[in-house]
């Protein structure tokens, strides 16, 4: 009775592991090929995401630079309500280097510069800004407490300071879906 049993159990296992085998193996390639395919995907949608924001900083900073070059000379801007509006733009305003004062606005009724930027600010902006390029300030609380990204450049020994609304970039975050757990 010994030998049987011990001739079925050794005759069980030799089949019994070919076939646990062979019914895991094609499950475990399949979830690698579909972890591969969603990595792929993801990537893709990150670079198309950083296309868009890279886009995005490009057209800020050349609007930016048209509109302040065009404040600073004085020359009449008209039509610029729906530029700035089109890229969150809330406002750009010109302001003395040597004290904040603000001496000229664009988009002012929408929604007004401070008749003079804010100490603690002022000195954030002089320490990024610079006259050789635009640069993105990293995002500040504005006035109310909204999240504000500024850019700002020194031209014509006056500081230019633009404030921009991060609805755009919460738009693209919600926009992009990775699904479940993604």
């Amino acid at each position: 009775m010994k030998l049987r049993l011990v001739v079925f159990i050794s005759l069980s296992l030799a089949a019994l592991i070919p076939v646990v085998f062979f019914g895991v193996w094609p499950h475990s390639r399949a979830y690698e090929k579909e972890i591969s395919d969603v990595s792929e995907r993801h990537l893709l949608l990150a670079q198309n995401l950083g296309v868009a924001l890279e886009r995005y900083g490009r057209d800020v900073k050349a609007t930016f630079q048209t509109l302040t070059v065009n404040m600073v000379n004085r020359t009449q801007l008209i039509g610029t309500t729906d530029m700035l509006a089109n890229l969150n733009f809330m406002h750009i305003c010109i302001a003395a280097i040597d004290d904040g004062t603000i001496v000229n606005r664009l988009n002012d009724k929408t929604v007004p510069c401070p008749q003079r930027i804010p100490p603690e600010r002022f000195a954030i902006f002089k320490k990024i800004a610079s006259p050789d390029e635009v640069k993105f300030t990293e995002v500040l609380p504005g006035p109310d407490g909204t999240p504000l990204l500024y850019v700002v450049w020194i031209i014509n020994n006056q500081l230019a300071v633009g404030a921009i609304k991060t609805d755009y970039f919460v738009e693209l975050g919600k926009a992009i879906s990775f699904g479940e757990r993604g």
